[in-house]
């Protein structure tokens, strides 16, 4: 996978929100150890799943080492409706709120699918406020970059 690359192994009708967080910038800060990129991913994970159930009590925890379908796309957080996942992008990792699919009831996508914008906002709000910015995907092959003094709050 290359910069900007990844997506979510959802099908079309799943929204989500994503966004990147550069780990090579952040694993500048461990100097020379050979452990830093998984000091940092752990660090992300805990981050993003903290700030979760501490504002919406509805997310739980993920059983340990729950994967998606591509078996990159870690499950950290999940409720009913929607799941939040990290996923190892190359130098940066994917930090998604998926809404989640009932194949036995269709109408449920579209009240899962209602909830992505509040969590989704909430994500972004988490990354601008410890890491003073984020990458969104922007084509296939690009991201673009949000930046903490760029952003406004409405």
């Amino acid at each position: 996978m290359g910069r900007g690359n990844y997506l979510p192994p959802v099908s079309k009708e799943v929204e989500y929100e994503m966004v990147y967080i550069d780990v090579l910038e952040l694993v500048k800060d461990y100097e020379d150890d050979p452990n830093a990129y998984q000091y940092v991913y752990d660090e992300l994970l805990m981050i993003f799943r903290d700030c979760f159930i501490e504002k919406y009590s509805s997310f739980a925890k993920a059983e340990e080492n729950k994967y998606l379908s591509d078996s990159v796309t870690l499950v950290i957080l999940e409720n009913e409706l929607c799941m939040v996942t990290i996923a190892d992008d190359e130098n940066k990792c994917a930090v998604s709120v998926i809404a989640k699919e009932d194949k036995y009831n269709p109408s449920f996508l579209n009240i899962s699918n209602r909830m992505i914008n509040t969590y989704g906002k909430y994500l972004k709000e988490v990354a601008l406020k410890y890491y003073g910015r984020y990458g969104i995907r922007t084509g296939p092959y690009t991201t673009g970059e949000v930046r903490k003094e760029e952003s406004v709050s409405a």
